[in-house]
């Protein structure tokens, strides 16, 4: 069983958390064929390429293993990747209308010295 987890994760492009990995890959293993887990990386980097995710942006090999590979088994691909924003993306923060942001509303208070906030608004003065 290892031999087959180095070949699987010699094909894995972000080679960290191995340990993980190796552990993740012997309780898939027990459910899971070879050929399924690598048919499943292999259709999750296809992705990744065709947004093209910066290596760095790509999840470790054993967050993919214990997390993200399950969405990617018995031939299903999320609809939602995640994607990765890049600036300028249409769906990136900076691209947000002025005012359409969902935290623009949020009021914030200063900060002031020996007054504390008490659960209905008004303020008190600390006494030491």
């Amino acid at each position: 069983m290892l031999e087959e987890f180095a070949a699987w994760w010699k094909s894995y492009p972000r080679k960290l958390g191995k340990h993980g990995a190796e552990r993740r890959w012997g309780i898939l293993r027990r459910t899971r064929s070879v050929e399924e887990l690598t048919a499943a990386r292999d259709k999750f980097l296809a992705a990744m390429s065709r947004e093209k995710r910066p290596l760095d942006k790509l999840p470790y090999g054993s967050t993919f293993l214990t997390s993200q590979i399950e969405d990617w088994l018995d031939g299903n691909e999320p609809a939602d990747t995640g994607g990765y924003r890049r600036l300028g993306d249409s769906r990136s923060a900076d691209a947000i209308a002025p005012g359409r942001h969902p935290l623009s509303n949020l009021k914030l208070e200063p900060y002031v010295p020996g007054v504390t906030k008490m659960d209905w608004g008004e303020r008190k003065e600390k006494t030491s």
